[in-house]
């Protein structure tokens, strides 16, 4: 008998691995025929020498992607049950007149890597204010919401990651259209209300990607070619028309460089292929903050994310399903994350910077400088007068802002200085207590001290952030 079960149990490792070599074998080919039709039309030819070819090269190594195809009647994205993509439509750009816009050596492309609640919003801002950069608020928010993927949570992840890199590769090649594939409702003829936080991108809010829309505040709803289409997240400060990709490329292709915020990637390595791509002058900046503040503000800005924990702030009895899974996840991300970008070898010399964001709210500009000289561009002087205006904001100003942006998380203006460590008042010691015992090894590797009793909490007169950042190889 237990003869007949070893053999079973060899028969079935068996067929498992005939049954994984043919996913990858699949995996493989989607990903090809997503890099061969990854960017057409003459808006981006001058930008991307022999780009097909290309393409296939950096992606034949990938193990999961979108299929991205011209037939507006091809299905949405969806999975099949080894969770491998399947489809995706794909909305060909119109040709216009953006090829005879010369080609920029110099252009550099930023990738602002981070996770939720860390204050990426304020630093991405650092670069959207600059008049040459075309700059992107988490454009894959959509491919998240799109793209289910079945099979195991790490399988999935993986996969998840592949997607991620391969739609950053083209949107940092300004194939802005390439994301129409992802957009629900999906766009008409280019034109679209969907996209997640436009109003926070000031390139796709002016020409050529505004539309010509009259000028003063915007409005819910922009008029476009094809009728009435309500924008979810307008312009705030002009009148734009719905938003035509095309245009959008237009637009990107018209800036110095290009910059992306991102807290969805979180796998360094899968990046390699756009770091490495001879088009890109890719420059990645990993923006970190203490768990604990991480914590507090996700309490806040995602609360039915953690009901758990907001009825032992109530009760003060600890419940027995506390998840804390979620915030462990976030400090070994950051954690790994960051000890590839030190020691990642070659390919990401000189190509990974690390910033905390309590030393960029005590010294916002001489960082947001730092930051620009790591990126090889100039800041220019858009950038410093929002920095001055943004960051000494008294505390009326700050309410007065909460009020405008109602329900708005991603608010932008504040006290720095004083915002960094205000977490410490707003959640008791035990919360502290569990995030210092999960996240000790990520707090001691970044500089974060940890509080010894309540009364350390809340003593603000002393600092839980080191001067420096223990973690940094020597």
């Amino acid at each position: 008998m237990r003869t007949r079960i070893k053999y079973f149990i060899v028969l079935l490792l068996i067929a498992v691995l005939v049954i994984i070599e043919k996913e990858n074998h699949v995996i493989s080919r989607v990903t090809e025929k997503l890099s061969e039709n990854s960017i057409s039309g003459k808006v981006f030819s001058h930008n991307e020498p022999n780009s097909r070819t290309m393409g296939s090269q950096n992606s034949s190594s990938s193990t999961a992607a979108v299929s991205m195809t011209s037939d507006r009647s091809s299905p949405r994205p969806r999975a099949d049950r080894n969770g491998t993509v399947r489809a995706a439509r794909r909305l060909v750009p119109h040709q216009t007149n953006a090829s005879s816009v010369p080609p920029k050596p110099s252009r550099k492309h930023i990738v602002l890597l981070t996770t939720t609640r860390t204050g990426s919003s304020f630093i991405g801002e650092f670069f959207n204010q600059h008049k040459g950069m075309f700059y992107l608020f988490e454009p894959f928010w959509h491919v998240e919401r799109t793209v289910k993927l079945a099979g195991p949570y790490t399988a999935s992840a993986t996969a998840l990651s592949i997607v991620y890199r391969d739609v950053l590769r083209q949107l940092l090649l300004c194939d802005v259209p390439s994301l129409g594939g992802f957009l629900e409702p999906p766009p008409q003829e280019h034109v679209t209300g969907a996209l997640f936080r436009r109003g926070s991108s000031q390139a796709l809010c002016e020409e050529p990607a505004c539309g010509g829309g009259a000028g003063g505040r915007a409005s819910s709803s922009s008029s476009s070619s094809t009728g009435s289409t309500r924008e979810r997240f307008p312009c705030r400060m002009r009148r734009c028309e719905a938003l035509n990709l095309t245009l959008a490329a237009q637009a990107c292709l018209l800036r110095e460089h290009v910059a992306i915020k991102t807290v969805r990637i979180r796998n360094l390595p899968t990046l390699r292929a756009v770091v490495d791509d001879p088009r890109l002058d890719v420059k990645i900046i990993q923006l970190v903050r203490d768990p604990r503040a991480v914590l507090a503000s996700r309490m806040v800005a995602m609360p039915g994310q953690y009901e758990a924990w907001e009825k032992w702030k109530l009760t003060g009895a600890k419940p027995d399903d506390l998840d804390i899974s979620r915030i462990k996840n976030t400090c070994d991300n950051m954690k790994i994350t960051a000890e590839m970008g030190w020691s990642g070898g070659q390919w990401l010399r000189g190509r990974y910077m690390l910033a905390r964001y309590e030393d960029v709210s005590r010294e916002p500009l001489a960082k947001a400088q730092e930051m620009y000289r790591f990126a090889g561009v100039n800041m220019d002087a858009s950038v410093v007068r929002w920095i001055e205006r943004n960051t000494r904001a008294t505390e009326p100003m700050v309410a007065v802002k909460r009020v405008l942006d109602i329900g708005d998380v991603f608010s932008t203006a504040r006290n720095s200085a004083k915002q960094a460590e205000r977490w410490r008042l707003s959640i008791p010691f035990a919360f502290v207590q569990v995030v210092q015992e999960v996240c000790a090894p990520t707090l001691r590797m970044f500089g974060y001290r940890l509080a010894t009793s309540a009364l350390d909490l809340a003593n603000m007169n002393v600092s839980l952030v080191e001067e420096h950042i223990l973690g940094v190889p020597t």
